[in-house]
C-alpha cells in the first residue's frame, strides 16, 4: 500500500505580478502512515536576493468549489538562500488539522530578506497562471512547426505569449516581466514575433515546396539528357548520380523531421559520399535530447533531497536519436566528492527511466549537487541541479 494517496491537485498554480514568489502547483494528500492530509507546494524564486523567510497562506475548503473555508493555515519556508529561479517547498508537508478538506488555495504573504527587508502582500490579488500552449497546437500544420523549430530550435516547443505581467518563453519557461529576457534560454518575446506569424511560415514553407518541385524538375531534365546522351553514345552516367543527389538534398531541407524515413536514407546515402553538409545535419536532426527530473518517494517533482535518505530518485525522458537507434547511456549523481551512478541500457526515443540510486554507507554532504546525463562516448546530454539539506 502506497503511504500518500492524492485526493486533489492544482497544476494550474498562483502568482501575483508584484510577488517575487510563483506557487507552480500544489497537491493535497492522504498520508496512511501518519492518517493525516497535507499539503504539499511547489514554489519557485523569481529573484537574486536571498530570502529568510516565506510565508504562504493556505486555505481548505470542503470540496472543490470554493465555498466555505474550514481551515486556514499559516506555514513559514525558511532559509531559502537559494540562485534566481529556484524551485523549493516540494519537501516541506503544511499538516492539515481537518479531515474534511477536499481542495485548497494558496498565496503568499510574506517575505523576509536576508538584508532584513520584509515585505507583505496581505491585499495583493493573486491569479491563475496562464496556460503554456504547445506550438504544434497553435500552427496545427506540422510543417509550420518544422520550418518555426529550425528558425527558433528543436527545444522550443511552445508558443510564447505575453501575459498577465509574465512572459512564456517557447522553451517552457515562465518569466517576471512581459518584454524580459528569458532566465532559463535568454531570449526575448521579440525574438520569436516574427515566427509566429502563420502567413510569414507559410510563405517559407511554399518556398520550400518550390525548390523541391524545380530539384525535381532539374532532375528529371538531368534523366531525359542522360538518355539522349546513351541514345548519342555519350557519358550520360555522370548527369544521373548529379540530378539524384541534387533533389535528394532538396528533400531534405524541406523536410527536417526526424520521424520521415525517407529524409533519413537520402542523407545516409549523401553522408556516404560527403555530400555538402548532410554530416551538421544529421547531427542536429538526430541528437539526443534528455529531460530530468528529481522526483520523491510519492513520485512528485522535488527540488531537494534529504542528505540522510537511503535513495534519490529521478525520472528521466529520452527524446531524438535516428529510426531505431539506441543508445547505452549512464546516470552520474555528483555531490561534492561522492559521485553515484547508474546505467541506462538500449534507450531509445520515448523511453522514460525511473532511476534510484542507493546511498548505502556512502555520507552525503549538505548542499548542491548535479545529476547528468552521459552517453556511450562520455558527452553530456542533460544535467540538473538538486539540493541536499538536513
Amino acid at each position: 500500500m502506497e503511504r500518500f494517496t492524492s485526493i486533489y491537485r492544482n497544476t494550474d498554480g498562483w502568482y501575483s505580478i508584484n510577488c517575487p514568489i510563483i506557487i507552480m502547483a500544489g497537491a493535497l494528500l492522504f498520508d496512511a502512515e501518519e492518517e493525516r492530509l497535507i499539503v504539499q507546494l511547489k514554489l519557485r524564486k523569481m529573484t537574486p536576493k536571498k530570502i529568510t523567510c516565506c510565508k504562504v497562506r493556505v486555505q481548505a475548503y470542503a470540496n472543490d468549489e470554493i465555498c466555505e473555508t474550514i481551515d486556514d493555515y499559516s506555514y513559514n519556508y525558511l532559509d531559502i538562500k537559494l540562485e534566481q529561479v529556484s524551485e523549493f517547498g516540494s519537501q516541506s508537508p503544511i499538516i492539515l488539522e481537518s479531515e474534511f478538506a477536499r481542495s485548497f488555495t494558496a498565496q503568499v504573504t510574506e517575505l523576509m530578506y536576508e538584508d532584513g527587508e520584509t515585505v507583505r502582500f496581505d491585499d495583493e490579488e493573486w491569479s491563475t497562471i496562464p496556460a503554456m500552449v504547445r506550438i504544434d497546437s497553435y500552427l496545427k500544420k506540422p510543417a509550420l512547426v518544422k520550418v518555426y523549430q529550425r528558425e527558433c530550435g528543436s527545444k522550443y516547443k511552445y508558443l510564447p505569449q505575453k501575459k498577465g505581467g509574465l512572459f512564456l518563453c517557447s522553451c517552457g519557461n515562465i518569466n517576471f516581466g512581459e518584454n524580459s529576457r528569458c532566465t532559463e534560454c535568454g531570449k526575448q518575446y521579440a525574438d520569436f514575433e516574427p515566427r509566429i506569424d502563420i502567413d510569414y511560415l507559410s510563405r517559407i514553407v511554399e518556398a520550400q515546396q518550390e525548390q523541391v518541385r524545380k530539384a525535381a524538375r532539374t532532375a528529371k531534365k538531368c534523366l531525359i539528357v542522360a538518355v539522349i546522351l546513351a541514345l548519342l553514345g555519350g557519358i550520360a552516367y555522370m548527369a544521373i548520380p548529379m540530378g539524384m543527389r541534387v533533389y535528394k538534398y532538396n528533400y531534405i531541407s524541406s523536410h527536417l523531421d526526424a520521424t520521415d524515413r525517407k529524409t533519413y536514407d537520402y542523407l545516409c546515402e549523401l553522408m556516404r559520399e560527403d555530400y555538402k553538409d548532410c554530416d551538421e545535419i544529421y547531427n542536429e536532426l538526430y541528437a539526443w535530447s534528455v529531460v530530468i527530473t528529481p522526483v520523491d518517494d510519492a513520485g512528485h517533482p522535488a527540488t531537494s533531497f534529504s542528505r540522510q535518505a537511503n535513495a534519490f530518485h529521478f525520472e528521466c525522458s529520452l527524446s531524438g536519436g535516428a529510426p531505431g537507434q539506441r543508445e547505452n547511456l549512464e546516470i552520474v549523481l555528483t555531490i561534492r566528492n561522492a559521485v553515484f551512478r547508474e546505467d541506462w541500457n538500449n534507450a531509445r526515443t520515448g523511453n522514460t527511466r525511473n532511476i534510484t540510486i542507493l546511498r548505502g554507507n556512502r555520507g552525503v554532504s549538505e548542499g548542491n549537487g548535479t545529476v547528468r546525463v552521459i552517453d556511450s562516448e562520455g558527452n553530456t546530454l542533460a544535467s540538473a541541479a538538486v539540493e541536499f539539506t538536513n
